[in-house]
């Protein structure tokens, strides 16, 4: 990552990496986080990862430091950790008329 960092740049990276460790550091160096989060992961909101929620439902946590960790059922449920997104939800037009956040939207896309 030298060289790269304190540029705003955004890292998106798999649930072995993504963490709430690394997005503070990451932070500091001006320099977003964005990816999978494994539930187990140390220092996730506990809110957030023990919440049971129904088919499309969505929960979000916001920390201090802008650090967005988000939950929403699909067909399993699905962490996600932002510095990059708000918790926001939008809402998407296909085939079921379901709320999602920006970053699940984003993660799709990907």
């Amino acid at each position: 990552m030298e060289g790269l960092l304190d540029d705003g740049r955004t890292l998106y990276t798999d649930n072995w990496y993504t963490s709430v460790a690394l997005s503070k550091t990451l932070i500091k160096h001006s320099t977003h986080l964005g990816g999978t989060l494994r539930s187990n992961s140390r220092y996730n909101p506990p809110d957030a990862v023990k919440a049971k929620l129904n088919k499309g439902d969505v929960i979000a946590q916001q920390n201090e430091d802008k650090t967005v960790v988000l939950k929403w059922q699909d067909k399993r449920d699905v962490l996600v950790l932002s510095t990059k997104h708000d918790s926001s939800v939008v809402q998407q037009n296909c085939r079921s008329q379901r709320c999602r956040s920006k970053q699940a939207r984003y993660y799709s896309r990907l």
